[in-house]
């Protein structure tokens, strides 16, 4: 049993190599079939290009989970499921929702200032990736949940999801009280957020550590900026004149 296991993870170790060499040849014929993209040019100068193509080689490798038929493929559910817990419509609509339904200024005040940090990083983040313009990794299944940002499905530096855990969960330790356990839970959700990331072939490694950075950037943002309880009760003003409370 212990030899078949071995030969098992070997040729699943194997297949992943393979994988990584394809589309890391892939991704370099695409930006030799377009020499004139702004982004192809700026990914690829001199000690740019240089770490470009590392971190392309690595990326390529780890994304695992790009498809059912990837060396871990089976796993490919759970990140998805990591892909929609950290997706800015859950996260934007459930602040909304628990806005509409707190009835305490305190905490009011504290979910305004969340949505503002997720608006917030939705605008950061575009206006990175239509900077960047760096493209996706060829790996990538462009079947990403509840994407309709032409801008978000075709460029990948920074990532997303990663910024928005970052923001999220620093944010969260800051202004609840979590606890050691809730604090460690969702720092480890940041970090598996991030991971799955690359496995699911959606993002290049620095991608993800850069989002993660800014991300924690933004929270910085948000806290030097908070915002009283005063201006949050001048914005819910018209939402208490409409449901009359």
């Amino acid at each position: 049993m212990s030899t078949q296991r071995l030969e098992k993870c070997d040729k699943k170790a194997n297949e992943a190599e393979n994988n990584g060499l394809i589309a890391e040849q892939k991704q370099s014929e695409r930006q030799a079939e377009n020499p004139s993209d702004k982004s192809c040019r700026f990914w690829n100068k001199g000690v740019l290009k240089s770490l470009n193509d590392i971190d392309l080689s690595l990326s390529a490798s780890l994304s695992v989970c790009a498809s059912q038929d990837s060396p871990y493929g089976e796993f490919r559910p759970l990140m998805k499921v990591l892909e929609i817990s950290c997706h800015g419509a859950p996260w934007i609509g459930g602040t909304l929702l628990a806005i509409l339904f707190s009835y305490v200024e305190s905490s009011q005040q504290v979910l305004v200032n969340l949505l503002a940090a997720l608006i917030l990083d939705l605008l950061i983040v575009v206006t990175l990736k239509a900077l960047a313009r760096r493209p996706r990794p060829s790996s990538n299944a462009m079947d990403m949940f509840a994407s309709v940002s032409t801008v978000d499905n075709l460029y990948s530096f920074p990532s997303g999801h990663a910024t928005r855990a970052a923001m999220v969960t620093y944010f969260c330790i800051a202004q609840f009280s979590l606890g050691y356990f809730f604090s460690l839970a969702l720092f480890l959700w940041m970090i598996a957020v991030g991971i799955s990331r690359v496995l699911l072939g959606r993002h290049y490694v620095t991608d993800v550590i850069v989002g993660l950075t800014v991300g924690s950037l933004q929270y910085k943002i948000v806290d030097h900026f908070w915002l009283s309880s005063e201006t949050c009760q001048w914005f819910l003003r018209p939402m208490h004149e409409h449901f009359n409370y």
